[in-house]
């Protein structure tokens, strides 16, 4: 069942704020702007994956998800409610390519693809940038919001459309449903739909070491 949900399952750039609040080239069109802006918030995420982090957040309410990156090395621990865990992990090794790890509370599996598809699915679904997908239906931006000591921006509104998210659809809303996502140099921070909020970001962890993405129970990159 815990795999099954599992299955089921914030990064605009500083350069990105400060374009927003009135800099750069004053001759350039929107679209230039526009483009030129994606361009860097991409380039500043990209860098930010290649150094390492982990984002702790709140998933529905009940269990804590902590997701972690360090250039094409991933993991995602699951510790839900009733305190059991969940663990998949991908892995790059060079000159042969992908494996993945997967520990289902009781054991690893090694090179398990189902632990790979996990922590990608994970982040496709809930924190990378949502923005394009909730404003092509009905959002717009409506202000500022610091969260974990980030200024975030924070698109709200009400859908106009069903709104489906990733591979599994479990990040799901209907129509006329409002909310909020806040976002931060690419990484989606909270999500609330109809009332409820979705995901949370609670802590956020920089310069990941390797061990973290090893056989380890022990979560110690972030608190």
């Amino acid at each position: 069942m815990k795999r099954a949900f599992l299955s089921m399952v914030c990064m605009v750039s500083l350069v990105m704020m400060t374009a927003c609040g009135g800099g750069g080239n004053a001759k350039k069109d929107g679209s230039e702007e526009t483009a030129e802006v994606k361009k860097e918030a991409k380039a500043t995420l990209d860098e930010l994956k290649e150094s390492g982090f982990a984002i702790k957040l709140k998933y529905e309410g009940d269990a804590i998800a902590v997701y972690t990156r360090k250039g094409s090395n991933k993991r995602l621990d699951m510790i839900y409610g009733d305190g059991s865990r969940s663990v998949g992990i991908e892995v790059r090794i060079p000159g042969e390519g992908y494996t993945g790890y997967d520990y289902d509370g009781e054991m690893w599996t090694d090179e398990s693809y189902y632990g790979r598809q996990e922590v990608n699915n994970f982040y496709a679904e809930f924190l990378q940038d949502l923005t394009r997908h909730f404003t092509n239906k009905g959002y717009a931006k409506t202000g500022r919001e610091t969260i974990c000591g980030k200024s975030c921006d924070v698109y709200s509104g009400k859908l106009t459309e069903k709104l489906k998210v990733a591979a599994y659809g479990d990040l799901r809303a209907e129509t006329d449903e409002e909310g909020e996502i806040v976002v931060w140099n690419g990484i989606t921070m909270r999500t609330k739909i109809g009332g409820k909020v979705k995901t949370e970001v609670v802590a956020m962890s920089f310069n990941i070491p390797d061990e973290a993405f090893t056989k380890t129970e022990n979560i110690t990159w972030i608190k």
